[in-house]
């Protein structure tokens, strides 16, 4: 256990000196790919393969010598970004991978961020698997498994709702609708 925790941190360190700074203010208007759209991806793919190891509680320690040393990056407000700029990145099913990053992201960021932005993101990654014919239920579900009570809740209510509710939803945050 305390190797799993050692390589954690080690990724976690090479990972906080990825180029991109995590609170960019400019990052929702700025061109694909920005860096911290490539530091949002090692993120999320970390928090994936160290699923197991409980990644998001890891980060949320305060525990002396295992502590993460991370003053700048307890703020998450991007993610929603990011989970918005991974629907648009999904445009075949060949790229149903990155609907798992975005809800790996969802369950990194869900605690600290305001709801509303924190749903919408994830009718975002709905709509766009939807749109490109992959089924997210067996991918929300997935997310389910190890998440918080709050996201399960959020993740919950996308697998009981209508496609076409969600269409709305988007279309009125694009301004298309």
């Amino acid at each position: 256990m305390e190797d799993d925790l050692l390589n954690i941190r080690l990724r976690f360190a090479q990972w906080q000196v990825m180029p991109g700074d995590i609170d960019d203010e400019g990052y929702a208007m700025s061109p694909y790919p920005d860096p911290l759209d490539a530091k949002f991806d090692a993120l999320s793919t970390l928090y994936l393969e160290e699923k197991q190891l409980q990644l998001g509680e890891y980060l949320a320690r305060d525990e002396g010598s295992t502590r993460l040393e991370k003053p700048r990056y307890t703020r998450f407000d991007n993610i929603v970004i990011y989970m918005r700029r991974l629907s648009k990145r999904i445009r075949s099913i060949a790229d149903s991978s990155l609907l798992r990053l975005g809800l790996a992201a969802a369950a990194l960021g869900q605690g600290g961020l305001d709801y509303n932005d924190f749903l919408i993101s994830l009718a975002f990654l709905y709509y766009a698997a939807v749109r490109v014919e992959v089924d997210p239920v067996p991918y929300f579900e997935e997310a389910m498994a190890g998440a918080t009570p709050r996201l399960k809740e959020a993740l919950c209510a996308f697998l009981t709702c209508d496609p076409s509710s969600v269409r709305r939803i988007i279309r009125y945050h694009e301004g298309t609708g």
